[in-house]
């Protein structure tokens, strides 16, 4: 698994100033949760991080749009072409999961991305 530059938008936090993704945190949230990952190695697909996504709700994946080229998402951490599906530029794609890090990404060019948010 790669470890790719991810930042977050929106994260209660803990009393130690850490993030909080406890099912308390985040269900029935009003505003949303956000974020965004790159992928540092092409073929080295990034996992999203460990965010508890409430019944209801779902993960909405957009390319970054200064990418380069393509980025993939997928449910599995190895890089097959059978097992990823590309993001259309500037097109939402939402996942119902149950966590975000159920979700990989790709890409065919280091420092290529995308933006997450969780929406109902």
């Amino acid at each position: 698994m790669g470890q790719g530059v991810i930042t977050y938008a929106n994260i209660p936090t803990t009393g130690l100033g850490r993030p909080d993704y406890s099912a308390a945190a985040v269900s029935n949230r009003v505003t949303g949760i956000s974020g965004q990952v790159t992928v540092p190695a092409p073929g080295t697909p990034v996992q999203l991080p460990n965010i508890l996504i409430p019944d209801g709700f779902a993960v909405t994946l957009v390319p970054l749009p200064g990418n380069a080229g393509l980025v993939y998402a997928q449910y599995v951490s190895t890089a097959t072409a059978t097992a990823r599906m590309p993001l259309d530029n500037g097109q939402p794609i939402a996942f119902p999961v149950k966590n975000l890090n159920v979700i990989y990404l790709d890409a065919d060019n280091a420092g290529d991305g995308a933006s997450w948010q969780v929406v109902q």
